[in-house]
């Protein structure tokens, strides 16, 4: 009789909102939620740069290179080998330090940034030789709005041929 395997479940990955003020990016704050995902379940984190890559749709080297990244930062560390994988833990007190360290977001009104930051100043657009114009000026009417030809006469013929179209 053969021995049936267990299926692993994985766990719940829960990103932290205090992750975002630590200053770095969203793939590396998905690589440590991942890893604080799995370290909160006591398990063990062994997951592959491959298989990583197919779920965060990027490539191979980059999840390498950000595994490298933040151990060099010392958020993460190995901690021994699953067959041919690292296994990883994230560090949180190295993590919290950098919370305090980042300069970028030590505003406390808000979670990242101040609202005047996310927020464009007004635009007005003044540009009189768009094509699909849809304001006018001071002293134009919805009637006649300024085209982008200069306006011609008619001639005899050409009103004679309009009034006959008319009728």
């Amino acid at each position: 009789m053969k021995k049936q395997k267990t299926k692993i479940e994985e766990p719940f990955t829960a990103i932290l909102a205090w992750y975002w003020e630590c200053g770095l990016n969203l793939l590396e704050v998905n690589i440590i939620a991942r890893i604080s995902s799995w370290q909160r379940e006591k398990k063990e984190f062994y997951e592959s740069y491959d298989f990583l890559s197919q779920k965060f749709g990027t490539h191979y080297n980059t999840i390498r290179n950000t595994f490298i990244k933040l151990e060099k930062m010392g958020v993460i560390k190995k901690n021994g080998k699953h067959r041919r994988t690292w296994k990883w833990v994230v560090d949180g007190n190295k993590l919290n330090a950098l919370k305090h360290s980042n300069t970028r977001c030590q505003n406390n009104d808000t979670l990242l940034h101040q609202v005047s930051e996310l927020l464009t100043p007004d635009v007005n657009y003044k540009n009189t030789k768009t094509s699909n114009k849809t304001s006018f000026r001071e002293e134009e009417t919805l009637l006649e709005s300024s085209s982008s030809k200069p306006k011609k006469d008619l001639t005899n013929l050409e009103l004679e041929i309009f009034a006959q179209n008319l009728d």
